[in-house]
C-alpha cells in the first residue's frame, strides 16, 4: 500500500472512532451503523495509526547512503 492510502485508512479509522464517541450513526452506501464497538473501532484505528507512522518513518533514520571517495 502507499502511504497516502493508508493516511486514507487511517484517517477514516479516526473518523469513525471519533464518530462513536460522539454517540453519532454511521451512513455509508445506504447503510446505517447506530451501535458501534468503540474498542474494535479504537484498535483498527490503532492498526491503521501505527502503519501510518512507521510508513512515514521509513528511511528516516538513514537519510544518507555510503559513499566511497578516493581522494582524486
Amino acid at each position: 500500500m502507499r502511504i497516502t492510502e493508508i493516511k486514507r485508512m487511517r484517517d477514516r479509522a479516526e473518523k469513525a472512532y471519533l464518530d462513536a464517541l460522539d454517540g453519532k450513526s454511521l451512513s455509508m452506501n445506504g447503510r446505517n451503523l447506530t451501535r458501534q464497538d468503540i474498542a474494535q473501532l479504537k484498535e483498527q484505528f490503532d492498526y491503521w495509526d501505527r502503519r501510518y507512522r512507521k510508513a512515514r518513518s521509513k528511511g528516516k533514520g538513514q537519510p544518507y547512503s555510503l559513499v566511497n571517495f578516493t581522494g582524486r
